[in-house]
Parts: structure tokens; C-alpha cells; sequence
């Protein structure tokens, strides 16, 4: 190979080290991606980094909550969780797969 080429390569495979270094230090260590740009939606903001995203939800006054997904992934911040409607109710577990349900088919359409 040329030397001109050798350090392309060398330059490609530096940077992307350096974005799934990122992505992994940030899943690792429950961080936000350090090359990233923040957005905020309804309920929490953003975190839009190269290969994840992370989404700080709030669920109440000072509670939030941190997840990380792909790009490829749709997710949306719920106001509350399925769970705490069913454990304050004691509703049953049919109505509570019927809950899911709902949420879920809310979340592809928002």
C-alpha cells in the first residue's frame, strides 16, 4: 500500500474506534454518549449521540429515569409506567395486558 492510503486507513479506523468507544462508555457506565446533542421532548429530553440515544424520562417531581436505544429503535418517554396503574388500582392482570396493548399501539402512532 501506498503511504498516502496507509493513513487514511489508519485515520478511518481511529475514528471509528473512537464512536463505539463512546457508545460503549456510555452503556457501560450509565452515562450519556460524550459526542452527542441534546433535545428535548415531551416528559424528559434527549440525548442524540452517532450509534445510541439516551432518553432521561422524568416519571414524577425529581424521579427520571435513563434508557438507551439504537438509532434504529422508536421510543417514546411515557408520562407514567403501566405498572404503577396496575399496582395503585389492583386492577387485573387481563386489563393490564390490555393497557400494554394500548400504550404500545399509542407509541407507533405518536
Amino acid at each position: 500500500m501506498k503511504k498516502g492510503s496507509k493513513i487514511i486507513v489508519i485515520v478511518l479506523v481511529a475514528i471509528l474506534g473512537l464512536i463505539v468507544f463512546d457508545a460503549l462508555q456510555a452503556r457501560i457506565l450509565k452515562n450519556s454518549p460524550l459526542l452527542s446533542i441534546k433535545k428535548d421532548i415531551p416528559n424528559g429530553y434527549v440525548k442524540k449521540g452517532l450509534l445510541m440515544d439516551t432518553y432521561f424520562c422524568t416519571k414524577e417531581k425529581d424521579l427520571v429515569t435513563v434508557s438507551w436505544h439504537l438509532k434504529t429503535t422508536k421510543f417514546y418517554c411515557t408520562p407514567y409506567e403501566i405498572k404503577e396503574i396496575v399496582d395503585k388500582t389492583n386492577l387485573s392482570f387481563r386489563i393490564f395486558k390490555i393497557l400494554r396493548a394500548i400504550f404500545v399501539i399509542y407509541s407507533l402512532h405518536v
